[in-house]
C-alpha cells in the first residue's frame, strides 16, 4: 500500500510542478502531501458523483480508504522527529454550526486528526489557525474578498530544522546565480563536502542531511540550462527514485541561500484532474454540512528559508465554499548557481514532503556577512607544497581578473582557504574562477 501510494504522491508532485512552472521569474515551493491531504478531505466530505470525480483523481474509489489510512500512517510517522508537524481542520461560519452533519465533526477527527471549529469573523478565524499551525511563517491566506466565507476545509504542514554538519565562515562566499531570465544576482553561496551522489541522464545532483533524524535535503541540478529543458525533465520526475538511486561518493557543493513565499489558485489544476462538479452549482458536500455549497478557490501557499543554519518550510492548502558540467578531478562538483529543483525528502519512504523549483534570486543584502578571518583550521594535514601550488595558481589568475569588488572577495576566500589548509577549497575555487573567466576548458583540466 505505501509504495503505491507513494507512486501517487509522486505523480501529483509531477502534475503540480508542471502545472505551475510556466513563469521564469517565479520560484516555488509546494508540499504535494498537503495538497493530497486536502484532496483527500475534501473527497470524504463530498458524496454523489462530486465524490466520485475527486476520487478519480486520487486514484479510484477502491483506493481511497487505503489512502486516507496511508495519509493518516505516514503523518504520524512524519512527525516523530518533531522537525515536521501537520494539522487538519474545517472551520465552519457561525449561524451554520447547527447545519453540520452531526457524525461528521467525529469523522474528521477519526480521520483525519482534524478538528471542526467555527467562527463569526471566518477571515480572522482562519488567518489566526493557518498562522498558529506553520509557526507564523505563514500569517495571511484569507482576505477581504473570502467574507462571503461559509466553509474552510485546511491542511498545514510545518518543517524547521538544522543541518547535521553546520556551516562555518569560510564555507560561506558571495557569487553569481544565474537566473532563468538571463539576468544574474549576486548572492550569498554555502560551500559543503557531502556524501550522497545523485547523476541521471537529466539531472546531477547531492543529497545533505538534517541533524534532525529522519529528512534531507535534496537539490537536482538540469544537465541542460533553460526553462524549456527543466519542463521537459520534469514530465520524467521520480523524485523518490531518484532520492534512492543516491551513490556513496565525495560531492563539493555549493548552495545559495535562499528565501521566498509562494501561493497559487489551483482550481484550474483540479479541473485538469478531472475535478468539476465540485466548482459548479451542482455540487455536493451532503456528508458535512446540510446545505448547498461549491468550492470557490482551492488554495496552496507555502514558504521555505534556506541558509547556513538549516531549513524552514511551511505550506497550507486550502478550499473555500461559498454559497452559489564538473571538473574532471577526484570528486565530484555540483554548484546550484543556476535555476534547480529541491526536495526536502523523508529518508525512510523516499516521500517528498516538500518540493519546489529556485528560478530568479534577488541581490543578497549584506556584504560580507558571514566572513571571519580567525577561524580554525578544518582541513589540517594536507600536502604542504600541493596547497602552496593551488594557492599560487590562484593568485596568477586573480592578477588577471582585476581589481573589481567581486573579485576581491574571491581573494579574501582563497586566503581564507590557504590559512585554513584546505585544499579541497582551494581546488573548487580555481575552477570557480576559470568558469567566469571564460576558461572553461581549463576548468576542466
Amino acid at each position: 500500500m505505501e509504495e503505491k501510494n507513494i507512486k501517487i504522491n509522486n505523480a501529483l508532485t509531477k502534475q503540480l510542478l508542471d502545472f505551475l512552472i510556466e513563469d521564469v521569474n517565479k520560484n516555488i515551493v509546494i508540499s504535494p502531501l498537503s495538497v493530497m491531504n486536502l484532496l483527500a478531505m475534501l473527497a470524504d466530505a463530498a458524496s454523489g458523483e462530486t465524490k466520485e470525480e475527486i476520487v478519480s483523481a486520487l486514484g479510484g474509489e477502491s483506493d481511497l480508504q487505503d489512502i486516507i489510512a496511508w495519509l493518516g500512517d505516514i503523518q504520524k510517522e512524519l512527525m516523530e522527529s518533531g522537525a515536521l508537524v501537520a494539522s487538519n481542520a474545517v472551520c465552519i461560519r457561525e449561524d451554520l454550526r447547527d447545519k453540520v452533519v452531526p457524525l461528521y465533526e467525529e469523522r474528521l477527527k477519526r480521520t483525519f486528526g482534524g478538528r471542526l471549529f467555527s467562527a463569526k469573523d471566518m477571515v480572522d478565524a482562519v488567518n489566526g489557525w493557518v498562522s498558529e499551525n506553520t509557526r507564523g511563517m505563514i500569517t495571511r491566506i484569507a482576505d477581504d474578498s473570502w467574507k462571503s466565507l461559509i466553509a474552510c476545509l485546511m491542511n498545514a504542514v510545518a518543517f524547521d530544522a538544522r543541518w547535521a554538519e553546520k556551516y562555518e565562515a569560510e564555507d560561506l562566499r558571495f557569487g553569481e546565480f544565474y537566473n532563468s531570465d538571463g539576468s544574474y544576482s549576486e548572492v550569498m553561496m554555502m560551500s559543503s563536502t557531502e556524501w550522497q551522489y545523485i547523476e541521471d541522464p537529466l539531472f546531477t545532483g547531492f543529497v545533505k542531511p538534517y541533524r534532525e533524524e529522519g529528512y534531507s535535503y535534496m537539490a537536482l541540478l538540469p544537465k541542460k540550462e533553460g526553462i524549456t529543458y527543466l519542463k521537459k525533465a520534469i514530465k520524467d520526475l521520480d523524485l523518490s527514485r531518484l532520492y534512492k538511486s543516491r551513490s556513496h561518493e565525495k560531492v563539493i557543493t555549493t548552495i545559495p541561500e535562499y528565501k521566498f513565499e509562494f501561493g497559487e489558485e489551483l482550481n484550474d489544476f483540479c479541473r485538469k484532474l478531472g475535478i468539476s462538479r465540485a466548482f459548479s452549482g451542482e455540487a455536493d458536500f451532503g456528508t458535512l454540512i446540510n446545505e448547498r455549497l461549491k468550492v470557490e478557490k482551492l488554495i496552496h501557499k507555502a514558504y521555505i528559508q534556506v541558509d547556513r543554519n538549516g531549513t524552514k518550510a511551511v505550506a497550507v492548502s486550502g478550499f473555500i465554499a461559498c454559497y452559489g558540467a564538473p571538473p574532471k578531478i577526484d570528486y565530484k562538483v555540483v554548484e546550484l548557481d543556476r535555476p534547480f529543483l529541491f526536495a526536502i525528502v523523508h529518508n525512510d519512504t523516499g516521500l517528498p514532503v516538500f518540493v519546489g523549483t529556485v528560478n530568479h534570486l534577488e541581490d543578497g543584502e549584506q556584504e560580507g556577512e558571514g566572513f571571519d578571518l580567525n577561524v580554525s583550521s578544518n582541513e589540517a594535514g594536507m600536502d604542504s607544497f600541493e596547497i602552496e601550488a593551488q594557492y599560487a595558481r590562484i593568485q596568477e589568475l586573480i592578477s588577471e581578473a582585476g581589481t573589481s569588488v567581486k573579485v576581491q572577495r574571491i581573494k579574501k576566500e582563497a586566503e581564507l582557504y590557504y590559512k585554513n589548509e584546505n585544499l579541497d577549497g582551494l581546488k573548487f575555487l580555481e575552477f570557480h574562477i576559470k568558469r567566469r573567466m571564460g576558461k572553461e576548458d581549463e576548468a576542466d583540466e
